[in-house]
């Protein structure tokens, strides 16, 4: 029996090391020869400040600053290479937009990335708003910067009107969006 409680205490010792060891160094084991991705922190901080410095704010009461916050999102995506498109819907008579640009097959299982522009009332929308894009666009630039093989096809979208009023209703982007998605694999 002792020889058996040895053995144990042993096994557990190992683990524990082990655990140590991958906690310490959590790339431990991992292919060294991945290219690392280089986050460029003044790109995010440029779309941070350019968005959250609108002036109307970025609401569904002022349209022009969704216009605006829309055309610089495509625009960036653009520069980034890629392609991009606006999906159009109107709520309470009022147009709005989603920004969308894609890659891969069309008919390949598809993940969807996604972000949103608008903010809730009178504030720059720096928090959840403005960095979730900007974290959208650099995810953007890098894949493209980085051309991985992919088994997805990618669909990155900036979504508009997910603030209250319309937040859980479906005149959301997001939810107009999905809408989109079902209709296309009908």
């Amino acid at each position: 029996k002792l020889k058996w409680a040895a053995g144990i205490f042993l096994f557990l010792v190992l683990v524990v090391v082990a655990l140590i060891v991958i906690v310490v160094n959590p790339g431990w084991g991992m292919d060294r020869k991945r290219p690392r991705l280089a986050v460029r922190i003044p790109r995010l901080r440029a779309d941070v400040e350019m968005l959250s410095s609108m002036n109307p704010q970025r609401d569904y009461l002022h349209p022009e600053a969704l216009e605006r916050s829309a055309l610089y999102i495509a625009d960036q995506f653009r520069q980034a290479g890629w392609e991009s498109f606006s999906q159009h819907f109107t709520v309470q008579g009022r147009s709005y937009q989603n920004i969308v640009a894609r890659t891969g097959e069309p008919n390949r299982e598809r993940i969807v990335i996604g972000a949103h522009y608008d903010v809730c009332g009178p504030q720059p929308g720096a928090d959840d708003n403005a960095s979730g894009v900007a974290g959208l666009l650099e995810l953007a630039r890098l894949v493209k910067e980085q051309k991985p093989q992919l088994k997805y096809s990618l669909e990155f979208v900036a979504y508009c009107l997910e603030e209250p009023p319309f937040f859980k209703t479906e005149n959301m982007g997001s939810f107009i969006h999905v809408q989109s998605l079902r209709q296309e694999s009908i």
